[in-house]
Order: C-alpha cells, then structure tokens, then sequence
C-alpha cells in the first residue's frame, strides 16, 4: 500500500506595489474579511480588547463552513474530560497533532493552538456554547473531541459581537489587500451587492479568516489536478478569496502539497448529513469486487488515496447488527436515518453481496478471513489491529442482520493555505512576517500537516482566530 506522492508545489515570488485608494469609505481599527467561525471568534476577540472592529462577509448571512460543519472540537485538559476522567494535557495534544501530520505541521503554529486552546474553549463558553457531556474519540485514539451545535454557535457569536458594537457588513466581498510602502498591509478593496467598490481601512490590521478554496475548481486543479472532480461540501463562499488575495501580496502558502479528500460520504447522497465513518467502530471497507484493500483504522483523509483507485472510486462499508446498533448510539457521522436508508440490508452475507452485485463467495470469504484476523488479533494483508488510530480492538462482523454502505470521498475542507506563524501574523515568500496582516482559520496552512485529526479544522479556525483578534488590536494604530 504505497502512499500517493504529493505533487510540488512552487511558491511565486511577487512584486508587490504600495498604492493608497482614491478615499476611505470606511475606517476602523481592525477589519476582518470572513464571518465564518473564525471571523466571528477573531473580530469578538478583537473588540474585547478594545478595537473598533468592521467585520466583512460576502454572503448574505454569516456563518461560513463552520454553520455546516460536524461541529467537533479538538480541546485537552477541559473540565468535561476531567469529570469522565479522561486523562489529557496541551503537551499530549502536541503530540498527536504532530503525530496525526506526519511532523509536517508547523510546530511553532501546533504549539500556540495547543498553548491557547484552553482559553478559547472556556471563551466560548463565556459566549454562551454548551458541549455536550459525550466526548468522542478522535484520531490517533484519545476521546477530546467535544460536540456542539455550531449554528447556536455562530448565532451567539454574532449577538456576543453586535454587543461589543462591531459592525457587521454582509454581501461584502473583500478583492484586494491594500499595501503600504513597507508591504504592510493597511486595509481592504471590498465590492458590495450592487457591485460598488469600497475601500475600509484598518488602522491597527487586517484579519483575513474567508475559509479555503473547496468551491474552486481552478485552484483545487492547481493544487492537485483533477481532484475538482471530487464532490466538495465546503460552504458556499470557499472560493479561495484570502488564499488568492494573500498571494498577491507575496504571501507564501503551507501545506498545498497534501491536499486531500475525506472518506466516506453515501454514494447516493450528497450532503455533510450523508457521512458515514463507521469503519472506525468496526466496519470494514471492500471493493466492488468483494475484497478488502485498506486498514480501516488509518485516518479519513488517507483511506481516499486507496478508495480513488479502486473500481468507481467506490468503497463499501460492510457491517452487522452489532456495529449498526452501536453506530446509531455513537452519532450522526456514524449512522442516521438518512445515511441507513442509503444501505442495502440482508439476512446473509451471500444474500447482501447479491444486492451489491458482487461475487457471493468473494465477499463470503473476504469476511469470513476479515472474522479471523479479528480473532488472532493480527491482520497480515493490511495491519488492522485497531477500531481508529490506537484505540479500540475490531469486533467479528458476524451478527445479522448484514448491511453495505457504498461510499465514495468527498472534500469536506482543503486544511492548507497561507502560511502563519504562531502569532497568527501572516508569512512571505522570503520567510517575514507581514506586518499588519494576520490570518486565521481554513484559509490558512500549516496547522494539519499531512494528515487530519478530529475536531482540529474547526478547532484550528476558532483557537487560530482567537489568537489573530488579540494581537490585530494590539497593533499600533498607523495614521
């Protein structure tokens, strides 16, 4: 099972020309493009430090990916963990998002999520978040995954904004940076519903939090050429707006290079309700030919470079009664009601291959070996030995009724983008920070490295943000 090799990708060195706007129709201390989570978290953060803070959305509601997101959060050491007894520290944490990237994650931008992740969980809750009491286990095996439901989220922080007397501007769409004769940048060319142009100046910084490029055929080609073929359920705005306007600055970009799709979305269905990780509580993933091809407890990003290369690009998650009941207790990424009437159900494993129309005794046999290895606790053909990461042993799939599950991948988030450092201030090309220019959330890189971890991407845009709201309104304001 080699690994697909990453595609190189080449920074562009820019010339970037200092220029001033004809006026400024708007001016505050610290403007920030993006009202995703991200955008909400870093322009709350921001007011509270006494900034006057504009806040840019180009949709016409706020909310971003993150309103639609599975609503996981990567926290460790909270006091929900602790009372379950769940042992989990910053420097644990540390390790395994280092560890779920291959160490090809920035450490410096790992340590200062971990450093502030603390804080940001209790900041949400002083805004009023509630996370449920069931912690879920997220890769490479600890349970620190706390669940909320975002859009509550993104409507506290919208009211915890307006509070704080930050202006919000919908269907506002920033275009360009605007730079001064140090390259610092000094604030925003945005263009409004009716297509007029405004220029906003942001006399402390400019927070860019407008999310990835999942929406974007030409920049997700660019980045790896032909994955636009791929199904995105990124939010609608991901259309690579920061990434293209950082860019243009001389921005240089992290983590382009493993850019991958997630696995499993139903085959049949097409929305973020529609995913099905399964295979994690002890699923097994064949072919439509009937046979195994991956070890089901590596991580969802990484199961896809095996899932593409197979027949349709078509994995199958074959189950019993006993992983179904347990899937529909665990949550809705497992089983729900929608996902399991994508499902084919039978009394036999014959009889269930038949409804796929795969060989009968192809997959009798496949699973019958899958039952052994399970048994001896040792997989020769793919080194399963795991339900995800480390934790968890496999259960036998033995207890009909038997179900499949066709399943395909699905970009559910691009996770790189510009390059940052740990006070979230944004990098060139040459190595510097750009002075009055941070960014934070999907539209960055460097955080996941080459690999995902539960609960890290929306738990990178809300820490990561945190951290860029604080320091933009701690800038010195220019004149």
């Amino acid at each position: 099972m080699k690994r697909e090799e990453a595609p190189k990708i080449i920074e562009k060195v820019v010339e970037v020309k200092p220029w001033l706007p004809p006026r400024w129709d708007y001016e505050a201390d610290v403007v920030v493009a993006g009202a995703g989570g991200a955008g909400l978290v870093a322009s709350k953060k921001a007011a509270d430090a006494g900034a006057d803070v504009i806040l840019l959305e180009k949709m016409p509601v706020v909310g971003g990916s993150t309103i639609i997101c599975m609503g996981g959060f990567a926290f460790a050491g909270t006091d929900l963990q602790k009372r379950q007894g769940i042992e989990d520290s910053s420097d644990r944490l540390y390790e395994d998002l280092m560890k779920v990237g291959r160490y090809k994650n920035t450490p410096e931008v790992v340590r200062a999520y971990v450093d502030n992740q603390l804080e940001t969980y209790h900041f949400l809750k002083e805004v009023g978040v509630k996370f449920d009491e069931k912690i879920r286990v997220c890769e490479p095996g600890t349970a620190r995954e706390h669940l909320t439901n975002t859009a509550q989220m993104v409507k506290l922080l919208k009211e915890a904004n307006e509070k704080k007397g930050v202006k919000i501007m919908l269907e506002t769409k920033g275009v360009e940076l605007i730079a001064g004769p140090e390259k610092e940048v000094l604030g925003i060319k945005a263009k409004s519903k009716e297509g007029k142009t405004l220029y906003f100046k942001a006399k402390r910084a400019i927070v860019l939090s407008t999310g990835g490029f999942g929406r974007n055929p030409e920049l997700l080609d660019e980045v790896r050429p032909g994955i636009s073929k791929v199904i995105s359920l990124t939010g609608r705005g991901t259309t690579g707006d920061g990434l293209i306007m950082g860019r243009a600055l001389g921005a240089a970009t992290k983590d382009m290079a493993f850019l991958k799709a997630s696995f499993a979305i139903a085959a049949k269905g097409t929305t973020s309700a529609d995913l099905c990780f399964n295979y994690w509580l002890g699923a097994a993933i064949v072919n439509k030919e009937g046979k195994r091809f991956v070890n089901e407890s590596i991580g969802h990003k990484e199961i896809p470079e095996f899932v593409q290369k197979q027949t349709d690009g078509i994995g199958i998650l074959v189950f019993d009664e006993k992983i179904a009941e347990i899937s529909r207790k665990t949550g809705f990424e497992y089983l729900n009601p929608r996902t399991e009437r994508y499902c084919l159900k039978a009394d036999t494993i014959e009889e269930l291959a038949a409804k796929v129309g795969m060989p009968p005794t192809t997959l009798r046999e496949t699973i019958d070996k899958y039952n052994s290895y399970v048994e001896t606790g040792q997989d020769p053909e793919f080194g399963r030995t795991t339900l995800c990461g480390t934790a968890g042993k496999p259960i036998k799939i033995d207890t009909p009724p038997f179900y499949a599950l066709e399943a395909k991948s699905v970009i559910v988030g691009t996770y790189c983008g510009l390059k940052i450092n740990k006070n979230a201030q944004v990098i060139d090309v040459y190595g510097k920070f750009v002075p009055r220019f941070y960014a934070a959330g999907e539209v960055t890189g460097g955080f996941h490295g080459d690999g995902y971890m539960g609960g890290s991407a929306v738990g990178k845009a809300v820490v990561l943000a945190y951290i860029a709201g604080k320091n933009a309104a701690a800038e010195k304001p220019w004149e």
